[in-house]
């Protein structure tokens, strides 16, 4: 029995050390990994967005208007203001005479049209139709070009300024 005693003796110890010779030791410290970098405010670095370019402005153009606006003119404001908007018993509307900046920009220019006339009948034609002849009288006078596009929505920086 000795012998039994001695060979489960040296097997319980051949067990440990082998145990231990294939064991991974556990490292007292443990290995570092740099954290992830976590931007900050202050240095995040912004990132263009897309801008989107503003429609272009579509519609009739100022030529289109002014040659539906002449015949307009000839029939409610000619008796008055003369065949070609030189003036006769009123104010010339074209022409070195024509006082057309007094009023700033078009879109108190057509206002002033649709409240004030005719004389005889303020506001008797359409919106379209004032429109239409201020684009006649705005073309007359070289405050734009006909081909530009008149965009009902921005004339008020449409600015009537005298050329010299």
């Amino acid at each position: 029995m000795r012998r039994l005693e001695m060979f489960v003796a040296i097997l319980v110890a051949v067990i440990i050390v082998v145990g231990a010779c294939t064991k991974t030791p556990t490292p007292t410290v443990p290995p570092t990994v740099p954290p992830a970098a976590t931007p900050t405010p202050e240095s995040t670095v912004p990132v263009p967005q897309p801008t989107t370019p503003a429609p272009p402005v579509t519609g009739p153009t100022v030529g289109e208007l002014a040659s539906a606006g002449q015949p307009l003119y000839v029939a409610s404001c000619a008796h008055c203001h003369g065949a070609t908007a030189q003036g006769s018993s009123a104010p010339a509307l074209i022409g070195p005479n024509a006082k057309l900046d007094r009023f700033g920009n078009a879109q108190a220019l057509l206002q002033y049209m649709s409240r004030s006339m005719p004389p005889n009948a303020p506001g008797s034609l359409s919106a379209e139709q004032y429109l239409r002849v201020m684009a006649w009288l705005l073309l007359g006078n070289g405050y734009v070009q006909s081909d530009t596009v008149l965009d009902p929505n921005a004339l008020a920086d449409l600015l009537l300024i005298v050329k010299k």
